[in-house]
C-alpha cells in the first residue's frame, strides 16, 4: 500500500508542477544586497517561500507527510533542511568576508 500511496502522490505532484507557473527564485540567481541585514535577508526568503507554498502547495501545513517514516517526503524534507543550513552558512560567511 505504501508504494501505491507514493505513486499517487508522485502523480499529484507532477500534475501540480505542470500547472504551476510561479517559481521561487533560485538562490544562485539572486544577488545579495550588501546593505540588507542578515535578518532582512532571512525575512525576505521566508516571505518568498510562504507565498510560494500558499500558491503551490497549501495543503502541506496540514498533511505533514514528511513525518512519516521511510517516505520520499521525509527525505525531501531533510534535503531541504540541509540546503537551508548551507544557505545560512553561506550568508554568514558573506557577512564575515570583507568586500573585495
Amino acid at each position: 500500500m505504501g508504494n501505491r500511496r507514493a505513486l499517487l502522490l508522485s502523480q499529484t505532484m507532477c500534475a501540480r508542477r505542470s500547472a504551476v507557473t510561479s517559481r521561487v527564485p533560485s538562490r544562485r540567481n539572486r544577488r545579495h544586497n550588501p546593505r540588507q541585514s542578515l535578518a532582512e535577508s532571512i525575512d525576505r526568503r521566508i516571505a518568498e517561500l510562504r507565498a510560494w507554498l500558499e500558491e503551490n502547495a497549501p495543503d502541506t501545513t496540514e498533511m505533514q507527510s514528511h513525518l512519516d517514516a521511510n517516505t520520499s517526503e521525509r527525505a525531501y524534507w531533510h534535503h531541504g533542511y540541509l540546503v537551508a543550513l548551507i544557505d545560512m552558512r553561506d550568508l554568514l560567511r558573506e557577512r564575515k568576508d570583507p568586500p573585495a
